[in-house]
């Protein structure tokens, strides 16, 4: 299975690059080839959404937090069929000048609405590191 949901205490110690974004801060902290640090994972302030990349290991950690409880998602890129997804690259919204990388799959799915053709739906997203390149949609 390319993920599998995880707890904190199970996140690797891997280096990783990646940010956190804290519930009370106005822009996210960058991280560049470190660890995780679990302690940052706090009730106030918060971290209202993580995304870690560690390029050697092709792992990537997704961190939200909903509901009062933090939800943590272990995406293992070497496992997965290169077929299923593709490469996007964003702008980086405060993040010293990077853009950000998000490995993308969508599902065929049949839409009652068009009388039962298939449609493409996003199956699922996750965070590949970062980049000085930059793909406008």
């Amino acid at each position: 299975m390319h993920a599998q949901q995880i707890d904190l205490a199970a996140i690797p110690d891997y280096l990783f690059e990646g940010y956190y974004w804290y519930s009370n801060a106005q822009k996210p902290e960058v991280i560049q080839n470190e660890k995780i640090d679990k302690n940052k994972f706090t009730s106030l302030p918060f971290v209202v959404e993580g995304n870690f990349y560690a390029k050697a290991e092709k792992v990537s950690i997704q961190v939200t937090f909903i509901n009062g409880n933090y939800l943590v998602t272990r995406f293992n890129f070497s496992e997965l069929d290169p077929k299923l997804g593709h490469m996007q690259i964003y702008a980086g919204h405060d993040l010293k000048g990077k853009n950000f990388q998000v490995l993308e799959a969508w599902s065929e799915v049949e839409d009652p609405y068009l009388e039962n053709m298939k449609t493409l739906q996003p199956a699922w997203s996750a965070f590949a590191g970062f980049t000085d390149k930059y793909n406008p949609l």
